[in-house]
């Protein structure tokens, strides 16, 4: 699902498809810890490293990023990588309208757009360790 995009960079390590999933699972894979259960997880599975950061993508508002964050930061794993979230004031590939998600036929260029995106702000000089960065 547009994860052969992001090449060069490292796959995605997990797929989080909702806030109770992140709470729950993003302590864990920051802390150097596999998740209870990862037979249907979209993500590479590796879980022999750290992640290099957390993406989110725009299902996810302030809200449902502030749960997440926090139950990081509680277990104290939320400053160890940057965290990325998509900058919702910006129209992307695909988009009518900066919150509305891509219609079927539009998808590919969407995740290539936004794949892109990913890629320049990693690629910044500011975005390592502790920060929250929008793509």
């Amino acid at each position: 699902m547009g994860q052969h995009l992001l090449t060069p960079f490292p796959p995605a390590v997990h797929v989080i498809m909702s806030v109770e999933a992140g709470v729950e699972e993003i302590p864990l894979l920051l802390s150097g810890r596999a998740p209870p259960d990862t037979s249907s997880n979209l993500g590479s599975k590796n879980y022999d490293a750290v992640p290099k950061a957390v993406v989110l993508g725009g299902g996810f508002d302030d809200a449902a990023f502030q749960k997440m964050h926090d139950a990081c930061k509680k277990e104290g794993a939320a400053n160890k990588v940057p965290w990325l979230r998509v900058d919702m004031t910006q129209v992307r590939a695909g988009q009518k309208a900066a919150t509305k998600p891509p219609s079927a036929a539009e998808f590919d260029a969407f995740a290539a757009d936004t794949a892109e995106r990913v890629k320049k702000c990693l690629e910044k000089e500011d975005v390592k360790g502790e920060g929250v960065w929008l793509y």
